[in-house]
């Protein structure tokens, strides 16, 4: 921003300090009268000033990030032919609207991430909730990035179900380990 007033240049900048000298000249006419005739000359008045510009600081809040499961971070779930694969639960909190982030990858035949409100993980519909607000579909390696609401949450890794609709219910049939590959956090907003 740049302010000029009365022939004067004042200079402002954020986030640093900086000096600024300007230097104003005057003129000023004179003039004298001597018997009849006239003469006339202009006098120059040099004023030096030094401007100092203060440094401004604004409060700000250091965003919090909280670790739900480590990068690195492995664990098994078990797949099944029947849909009622196993699973692994990570409640988490979620104070402040956030940004929930992390990545995954799963060994064959692969895995299922769910995000879920805890009151909609209590209600399960083929060994997973029956409603979420994320979901990676079944997969060998997935990231996520969504953006939460304050509330309580569960990180739901599910092995993969295979041959849903069996009539046969057959017990847990491979061990899946599933890998963090990116540190899976939450950040307020």
């Amino acid at each position: 921003m740049v302010v000029v007033a009365a022939g004067l240049s004042l200079l402002y900048r954020t986030g640093g300090l900086e000096g600024h000298t300007s230097t104003l000249n005057t003129t000023t006419p004179t003039s004298t009268t001597t018997g009849g005739s006239s003469s006339s000359s202009s006098v120059v008045t040099s004023t030096s000033f030094s401007q100092s510009i203060s440094t401004i600081s604004t409060n700000s809040t250091l965003s919090t990030v909280t670790v739900i499961i480590p990068e690195g971070a492995t664990f098994q779930v078990q797949s099944s032919f029947d849909c009622l694969a196993g699973h692994s639960v990570q409640p988490f909190n979620v104070t402040a609207t956030s940004l929930l982030e992390g990545g995954m990858s799963a060994g064959s035949p692969g895995a299922t991430l769910y995000v879920a409100t805890a009151q909609d993980a209590q209600t399960i519909s083929l060994g997973h909730p029956a409603s979420w607000v994320y979901s990676s579909g079944p997969t060998n390696s997935t990231s996520f990035s969504l953006a939460l609401t304050p509330g309580s949450y569960v990180l739901w890794t599910e092995g993969a179900d295979m041959g849903c609709g069996a009539s046969i219910v057959t017990p847990l049939e491979e061990l899946t380990t599933v890998t963090v590959t990116q540190a899976v956090t939450v950040t307020p907003e």
